[in-house]
């Protein structure tokens, strides 16, 4: 401390002698009288009149424009060719405009411990050209101002000590031994202030402090012997270190005294830190005093108090949420909510709900549905339309004070609530209507408050809109249950485990199934009609039609459809129309057009025979020839309709099925060979695909299938565009195999699709192609449904039309016996 205390008061008085000789120097050089170099006698005057007014210096020297000595005042040793060179240097550098330069110089008296310095500055005159050069010197032995310093680096003697000042060129400047005054300074140097142990000149170790002084190359160093330092550490040390032993025994014996009170209450503390942490929370804090554990005691009782209302709130919201989850009615999930918002202290709670929020509850309502509780449960109703209007573009209202904003129109003759939180029952995009707690006096409310009534809402929420779920899912069961109820046709409806869900009193009646059936069994055992158990039981997606003949003699139509949710199949619905009456008009008109195919079998075989025998009896005409050959085209028309309406009746009658293993591959070139020259006639080219690994053979009567082949592929060549394009594909699904034959034509219009199937139904007309006899996809549906398979179009208008023909792979009746 002593060694910085000494650098630091030498440093700071070197900034006084630096800046003082600083300002006197530059305070001289532009003093004009000065600048008046021909006239040495006012020179004098005027330099002694400085000397004596500014006693820092102690000589000065004014030198011309040529380096020329002008006049130097006191002269003495130290002048002209003398002259120091570092002065010399100073000199030219103030006459190339250097403004301000110290420099050291040699002592008067070599018995001095401080060298000599001197200030230069330029003497510029007006017209800002250096006419001169002024050097002040001093000496910092007898300066006024470096006294201090020199008093301050002598001050270690005692201790052997030394300390002196350093340039910026590493000359010694101040020191008390003089013999080393301008001496070169062999220590550290830099920029730091640092303690380092070193070696001094007479070789012993000693302890160096060197102080750099701030803003100027000089430095600071001081010296003392190392074992001075350590004697003196010694000295200091052995009583401290005696008064620290016994303040610390003292110390000692006040902490063990003072712990004894503070350690039982800070185990107290711990025994409640462990109570609370093991979530017993009823039991109060015990606090005392007002020190520091009575403070942290106060702590510990309010985070006690903070987590009991925590965890009494998580516990209400928890209740809460099990009785609104628990119960489908509105009035009993609302209850809970009302009550968990009146614990927490609200005077008035209540839920609005708009007349449409639950629409099934009440028909007619046409006002809000309220519920309120508390003690003031209904003296703030008149703001529940208010509140309701407000809060339909907003999620939440909070106000602490009624009085400002002035949101609500208050009735002066009704009571008004001081504080008032509401907040909006949305729920999918649903507003259902608000949830609003008032209290009769004013308070500020909390983060923690405002989250807790809003989780509130959050559940009223829930309830109106489980209520309004479950209320319309019940509605619409109820409309369902009616209208199938009232069908007269039967219905049944299976889930995806082939279990009967569902049966219409007309199903139980027409296919005797027991009201008190087991809806746990399979389908098989409810249902007694195989064909109708598998249909309800078949996988495929597509709509499924079949006639379903009963032991009365009565046939139902059975139209089976795939219930898909989420793209999962999860049922099936089948309805059965009675199409008995439909059927024997049927058969009746298949009767009645095969007796009138017979009868007109033969009188056209004759017409035919005789019209191309007339060419045989004589030469007839153009004329007679054009009429004879239309006569003969009509003809085979009209045989052509009547040989069709035979194999429809032959098939529909139930024509014994010639079952053989047909090849695949084989009956789709023949009929594609078959039907080459009229693609070629226009230009059409047909595609055909069928994979390698599709089963080369399916039993199937081969007539009949390739008939069916053939209608289809010829309507497609027949309704397909010149230089368009037919693909037949052939693919495998399950147990069956499905031909596909696509066309680029003009498409079927949805209208046409219902009825495409049925005999002699005409689809709209097309501009250029011949209307056929309506029989042909009669023909093929009556095949597909003698297979055991099916038949459907898919089409757009403008992109074509694909049909579909599935057949089962194996038939299961292998007898050659009718139907």
């Amino acid at each position: 401390n002593s060694m910085t205390s000494v650098a630091q008061v030498a440093a700071e008085n070197i900034h006084n002698v630096i800046e003082i000789g600083q300002l006197q120097i530059q305070d001289l050089g532009a003093n004009p009288v000065l600048h008046d170099l021909d006239d040495t006698y006012e020179l004098t005057l005027a330099l002694a009149d400085d000397l004596d007014n500014k006693p820092f210096f102690n000589q000065f020297l004014i030198f011309n424009q040529d380096k020329e000595l002008v006049i130097a005042y006191p002269d003495d040793n130290l002048t002209g060719v003398r002259m120091p060179i570092n002065e010399l240097y100073g000199l030219d550098a103030a006459h190339d405009g250097i403004p301000y330069q110290i420099v050291t110089i040699e002592r008067r008296d070599q018995n001095k411990q401080a060298a000599q310095i001197s200030f230069i500055v330029p003497m510029i005159n007006d017209k800002d050209d250096v006419q001169g050069v002024l050097i002040g010197r001093t000496d910092l032995s007898t300066n006024h101002l470096s006294k201090p310093i020199i008093t301050s680096l002598s001050s270690l003697t005692d201790i052997n000590g030394e300390g002196f000042l350093v340039d910026n060129n590493g000359q010694i400047l101040i020191h008390s031994d003089p013999s080393v005054v301008l001496s070169e300074y062999p220590g550290r140097t830099g920029d730091l202030a640092e303690f380092y142990e070193g070696t001094a000149k007479d070789g012993t170790r000693s302890l160096i402090y060197y102080h750099p002084v701030d803003g100027y190359p000089w430095s600071v160093v001081v010296m003392v012997p190392k074992i001075q330092a350590d004697l003196l550490s010694l000295t200091i040390g052995i009583p401290v270190l005696v008064i620290t032993f016994i303040l610390a025994i003292i110390a000692i014996i006040f902490i063990r005294m003072g712990l004894k009170s503070v350690t039982l209450s800070l185990r107290m503390m711990a025994v409640e830190a462990e109570r609370i942490s093991m979530g017993d929370l009823n039991q109060p804090v015990p606090v005392t005093g007002d020190d520091e554990v009575g403070v942290l005691g106060q702590s510990f009782e309010k985070m006690r108090r903070n987590l009991k209302k925590r965890l009494d709130e998580l516990d209400r919201l928890f209740s809460v949420s099990q009785e609104v989850a628990s119960t489908l009615v509105i009035d009993e999930a609302i209850k809970p909510v009302l009550d968990a918002a009146l614990v927490a202290g609200a005077s008035s709670v209540r839920v609005v709900l708009t007349p449409d929020a639950i629409p099934e509850l009440l028909d007619d309502q046409l006002s809000p549905i309220v519920y309120g509780a508390g003690s003031a449960g209904n003296r703030y109703a008149y703001l529940d339309d208010q509140i309701l209007a407000n809060l339909r573009r907003h999620d939440r209202l909070i106000l602490p004070s009624l009085d400002r904003p002035r949101l609500f129109d208050l009735p002066d003759d009704e009571p008004h609530p001081a504080s008032l939180m509401a907040f909006s029952l949305r729920k999918d995009d649903t507003h259902y209507g608000v949830f609003w707690v008032a209290y009769d006096e004013q308070r500020t409310f909390s983060k923690d408050e405002v989250n807790y009534f809003f989780a509130l809402s959050s559940q009223a929420a829930i309830a109106a809109s489980n209520t309004r779920l479950y209320l319309s899912a019940e509605l619409e069961r109820q409309r369902l249950s009616a209208i199938i109820a009232s069908s007269p046709d039967p219905v049944l409806v299976t889930d995806q485990r082939n279990r009967l869900i569902l049966a219409n009193p007309a199903a139980w009646q027409v296919l005797n199934i027991p009201m008190n059936y087991d809806d746990s069994a399979p389908i098989e055992n409810v249902i007694r009609q195989q064909e109708l158990a598998d249909l309800l039981q078949a996988s495929e997606t597509e709509k499924q039609t079949r006639d379903i003949e009963l032991p009365d003699g009565k046939i139902y139509l059975a139209i089976a459809t795939t219930v898909i949710a989420d793209e999962q199949p999860v049922g099936r619905v089948c309805t059965l129309r009675d199409v008995t009456r439909l059927k024997e008009l049927n058969a009746l008109k298949s009767e009645f057009v095969s007796t009138v195919s017979h009868e007109l079998r033969s009188p056209l075989t004759l017409i035919h025979g005789y019209a191309t025998m007339v060419e045989m009896v004589g030469k007839l005409n153009e004329q007679q020839t054009n009429y004879l050959e239309k006569i003969i085209e009509n003809v085979e028309s009209m045989s052509h309709l009547v040989n069709n309406l035979l194999d429809l009746r032959r098939i529909e009658s139930g024509v014994i099925l010639h079952l053989e293993m047909v090849p695949v591959r084989e009956i789709v070139q023949q009929v594609v060979d078959a039907l080459s020259v009229h693609a070629a006639q226009k230009r059409i080219q047909i595609r055909v695909d069928i994979p390698t690994e599709i089963v080369p053979m399916i039993e199937a009567d081969y007539a009949l299938l390739q008939k069916a082949l053939n209608n289809l592929v010829d309507n497609a060549i027949k309704f397909s565009p010149l230089d368009g394009q037919v693909a037949i594909q052939v693919y495998m699904k399950q147990d069956r195999i499905y031909f596909k034959i696509s066309d680029n034509g003009s498409g079927i219009s949805p209208v046409d699709q219902a009825q495409l199937f049925e005999k002699f139904y005409h689809r709209s007309t097309i501009e250029g192609i011949p209307q056929g006899s309506g029989l042909g996809l009669a023909i093929v549906k009556s095949i597909a449904d003698r297979h055991k398979g099916d038949v459907w179009v898919e089409s757009q208008l403008g992109e074509g039309s694909t049909f579909y023909l599935a057949i089962p792979l194996r038939q299961a009746i292998l007898s050659t016996s009718s139907m």
